[in-house]
């Protein structure tokens, strides 16, 4: 019976409190929100953007790889013109030195398409701490130059 009352004595504490509490959905009762956190997140790449801009990446290198050289090698090397192992494209100058040369530029496309997403997300949460830090270290020197009160003295 006690073990009941306590639990009810917390559930009706808790309940209280989180009644006296503001919703924490909107963002006017976060003392900390600041429109301008909202542009910042909105102007960096979302996924899909991502996504998009490594899809033109991967087109990119198919079409430089697939780009054909050979009519600039004979004209650079005019006795090597007819030999089965002169390269046609720039694909064929690459593997030559690495038969993976196609499939590990791809999967670099790839790498950088996840870092450049990370970092994107990553920026969206850093942003505003970042862009509040950086306005406090400008109050605080104004306030050196000027000769502002010291904060926290």
């Amino acid at each position: 019976m006690l073990r009941k009352l306590i639990l009810a004595a917390l559930a009706g504490a808790a309940a209280t409190s989180a009644a006296a509490q503001p919703p924490r959905a909107d963002p006017r009762y976060d003392p900390r929100y600041d429109p301008r956190d909202a542009e910042i997140a909105r102007s960096l790449p979302g996924p899909g953007d991502v996504a998009r801009a490594g899809g033109t990446l991967h087109r990119l290198v198919d079409a430089l790889l697939d780009l054909r050289v050979g009519p600039v090698l004979d004209a650079l090397e005019p006795e090597a013109r007819g030999d089965p192992a002169r390269p046609e494209t720039l694909g064929d100058v690459a593997r030559r030195r690495d038969p993976y040369a196609r499939t590990k530029l791809h999967v670099g496309v790839d790498r950088a398409t996840a870092g450049l997403g990370a970092a994107s997300r990553e920026a969206a949460i850093l942003a505003p701490t970042l862009r509040r830090s950086i306005e406090d270290a400008v109050r605080r020197v104004d306030d050196a130059v000027n000769g502002g009160p010291p904060r926290g003295w």
